[in-house]
């Protein structure tokens, strides 16, 4: 039988985070591999920030987009 859970590591030993359907004394062979931490949610953009993205997929050369960087940049 292969079964894939989590288990959180606390005081040097791994604690499963929901009961396992296995018998007391069972002995199992364990892989360790580290879980990715969920990606925090991104706030909405400003105002600010709304209008300088507009500005710079509107620009139609370097030179706009660039205008439109050191404009955000006075600003702040």
């Amino acid at each position: 039988m292969t079964l894939t859970i989590q288990a959180v590591y606390e005081g040097g030993v791994l604690r499963p985070v929901e009961p396992l359907a296995l018998p007391e004394g069972e002995t199992v062979q364990v892989t360790i591999a580290r879980t990715t931490p969920p990606r925090r949610a991104l706030r909405a953009p400003t105002p600010e920030e709304e209008d300088y993205a507009r500005r710079i997929k509107a620009a139609k050369s370097l030179e706009e987009m660039s205008r439109s960087w050191k404009r955000l940049r006075r600003r702040r």
